[in-house]
């Protein structure tokens, strides 16, 4: 079925960085329609991964006790905080000539990507690892590389000894100047 999402498919380019376009955000008010088939998790739990979600008492960087061999076995009855995220591959935004590109899958480049417009840092990306030093191998460097050319990215980058959290949080791309909002 066809459903309202939060953040829509970007398919304007703001520039291609090794034949990978990168997208413009939308409008802070903008909805969009997507088709739930265009993309589906599938096999993908990263997201099962990396974030803490409260009600299934889930601490950042701890493997999802719901996790299986296909993906989660709660899918169709998994917590709202997981019904409501949707990364950036999912929703069509990591994209290849405006082909799906499967290595950018956050199980296969280590790293969700995610949009948070109007931030007090402007309009932001956030890259967050799934395994230690994700966001310095490809693809995933290509794709931080070139966001960061037009928006601030922001990089939490995974403990290196796995005891869970974020290690460190850093900022690459430009600076937003004061009154610009798509920066």
């Amino acid at each position: 079925g066809v459903q309202t999402c939060a953040l829509p498919i970007y398919r304007g380019s703001v520039g291609t960085v090794q034949g990978r376009r990168i997208p413009e955000p939308p409008p802070p008010d903008s909805s969009c329609e997507m088709n739930d088939a265009a993309r589906e998790c599938g096999p993908c739990t990263a997201c099962c991964v990396v974030f803490a979600i409260s009600e299934l008492e889930k601490g950042m960087f701890e493997t999802c006790r719901h996790v299986c061999e296909t993906g989660c076995e709660i899918y169709p009855h998994r917590p709202e905080p997981c019904r409501r995220f949707r990364c950036q591959w999912l929703q069509g935004v990591l994209e290849v000539d405006g082909l799906v590109d499967p290595d950018m899958r956050p199980d296969v480049c280590g790293v969700i990507f995610d949009f948070q417009p109007q931030t007090e840092n402007g309009d932001v990306y956030s890259a967050w690892e799934v395994w230690p030093e994700a966001s310095k191998s490809e693809p995933a460097r290509t794709i931080i590389e070139g966001l960061s050319e037009r928006f601030r990215v922001m990089i939490a980058t995974r403990s290196p000894d796995d005891q869970g959290g974020v290690s460190a949080r850093r900022f690459v791309g430009p600076t937003r100047r004061e009154g610009d909002r798509s920066r």
